[in-house]
């Protein structure tokens, strides 16, 4: 279903004849990737205190059943930007040198 949304709805290239990302002899043919974007709000469907109740079951039974290196954790989509996000709360978003020369910080 990805697919189509993406790529046959769009008129991008699907993805056995993409050419693959990690292929480096070749940076001059475009990719002809496709998007498509979608935006549901729970509140329509089964409210938001129940999509709440239900992903956070569903994360902790995902966490639960899928084995880990030792010191590691399971991450669902959108972990590690919530890590992320809160981590440049308290530290600051890093701006490598020649960005901070260029705004002059």
């Amino acid at each position: 279903m990805v697919s189509i949304l993406s790529a046959v709805l769009t008129g991008a290239m699907i993805d056995p004849r993409m050419i693959q990302m990690t292929d480096t002899s070749d940076f001059t043919t475009p990719r002809n990737v496709g998007h498509f974007c979608i935006v549901l709000d729970p509140a329509r469907f089964v409210g938001r205190e129940g999509f709440d109740r239900a992903l956070k079951d569903y994360l902790a039974m995902l966490r639960a059943i899928l084995s880990t290196t030792a010191g590691e954790s399971v991450m669902a989509p959108g972990d590690r930007e919530w890590k992320t996000m809160e981590e440049r709360k308290r530290t600051g978003i890093p701006v490598d040198p020649d960005t901070r020369g260029f705004l002059k910080l």
